[in-house]
């Protein structure tokens, strides 16, 4: 099963970034749980592909053969530093 298809049949997902170091003074992690839909049109999907565009020059042409976007909507937050 792709991960857009993952994401249509259970829509619950978590996103997770974390900073590792040797430091473990600088270690720390965030947790997002949301539900998130696929976008294939429409201006949702132009806004996600116009942030990729400001944030990397890599999308900056070419963008709209990407497909579809991954909208999650965010119902819970947490996270932890050591610091």
């Amino acid at each position: 099963m792709t991960r857009l298809a993952n994401i249509r049949s259970n829509p619950n997902v978590t996103l997770w970034v974390d900073e590792y170091d040797d430091d473990w003074k600088t270690v720390w992690w965030v947790r997002a749980e949301g539900a998130a839909s696929v976008v294939e049109q429409g201006p949702e999907r132009d806004r996600a592909f116009e942030l990729l565009r400001e944030k990397y020059h890599q999308y900056r042409e070419g963008v709209e053969s990407l497909g579809a976007a991954v909208v999650v909507r965010v119902s819970r937050w947490s996270g932890w530093a050591y610091e």
